[in-house]
């Protein structure tokens, strides 16, 4: 890996960090937006259901099975998204890390320039 490879990256690497704001924000927003279905479908599901509250909520939780998985998987995506974030910013770190180690051999009075 040359110093021009390591720069190529880590422009990259900036570059995608630079749209995390976006993109979570977007991924942050279906999950509201799932929760809120969630939680709207439940409340209906539940206000219809007969019985007691015990059975109301049994109901209610079979009733907006769907929407509880939207729920669950917005929620995974919306985690792997921030892993994926964290995971770009420790390579940018071991990229800056190497960046400052080429540049200390190349103008070391042993080698490099």
């Amino acid at each position: 890996m040359t110093p021009l490879d390591v720069e190529r990256e880590m422009v990259e690497l900036n570059h995608r960090l630079d749209e995390a704001p976006h993109v979570i924000k977007e991924y942050h927003e279906r999950v509201r937006a799932a929760r809120q279905a969630h939680k709207k479908a439940y409340a209906l599901a539940y206000a219809k259901a007969p019985g007691t509250a015990a059975e109301r909520k049994y109901e209610a939780d079979l009733a907006t099975e769907s929407e509880q998985a939207a729920l669950d998987f917005a929620e995974i995506e919306y985690k792997f998204v921030i892993d994926t974030f964290d995971s770009l910013r420790t390579k940018l770190r071991a990229l800056q890390s190497v960046a400052s180690l080429m540049k200390a051999s190349m103008f070391s009075p042993q080698g490099g320039i």
